[in-house]
């Protein structure tokens, strides 16, 4: 759901600009991201012997979360600035949660050293020089 409020979000603050501008972006972002989520999804399905069909059915069922996110994102960010922030905020803050409270951890106990730490910090900082190319 908080993938979703950030599209619906950047759909509200970009003013109707549907294909181009800085929601379009973040779809199409999340859309690639979910690619290997949906796999994860699907494939120990159809490997524990489930229909292929049911199995994609129940994977598009997983994806319903991030279109009622962008719909509840979209429509708070249209009430005023202060709900467009508080919809963005609370949706990168959620997903800091995720990666810092449950991978991050996860990670350390997995491989016992210090690499994932390191891994994060130089991927951060590639972000961060991205962001300001």
């Amino acid at each position: 759901m908080p993938e979703g409020m950030v599209i619906g979000a950047s759909y509200a603050g970009d003013a109707g600009d549907i294909i181009g501008g800085a929601g379009f972006i973040i779809a199409v972002v999340i859309g690639l991201h979910n690619i290997p989520e949906g796999m994860s999804v699907s494939v120990p399905l159809i490997s524990g012997g489930m229909n292929k069909w049911k199995a994609v059915g129940i994977t598009a069922l997983s994806g319903v979360p991030t279109v009622i996110g962008a719909i509840i994102g979209y429509s708070l960010g249209l009430l005023s600035p202060v709900w467009l922030s508080l919809s963005l905020s609370f949706a990168g803050g959620a997903m800091l949660y995720v990666v810092f409270g449950e991978l991050f951890p996860e990670s350390f106990l997995m491989w016992k050293s210090k690499a994932p730490g390191a891994l994060a910090l130089i991927g951060t900082l590639v972000g961060v020089v991205l962001v300001r190319v």
